[in-house]
């Protein structure tokens, strides 16, 4: 679910999708929040095999390429 809002002088977009960390954006425009919040959701929902899911967790806990790999194929196989 994408949130937007009113944040200082700029407009910011919050999208929570379960099982997945937030994810904030700043614009200064409340169009480009909102177009930039369903699309940001739409991939998420979209990614087969949970591949968005392990890239947005290696931004947060700062992985190696290495460990996603091995992470990725565990939930392959």
């Amino acid at each position: 679910m994408s949130t937007i809002r009113k944040h200082y002088r700029k407009w910011q977009c919050l999208v929570r999708v379960k099982d997945h960390p937030q994810i904030i954006k700043s614009f200064k425009l409340r169009e480009d929040a909102k177009r930039w919040g369903i699309e940001t959701e739409l991939k998420i929902r979209r990614e087969d095999a949970g591949i968005a899911k392990i890239i947005l967790i290696a931004k947060f806990t700062r992985k190696k390429v290495k460990d996603l790999e091995k992470q990725y194929n565990k939930k392959i196989n």
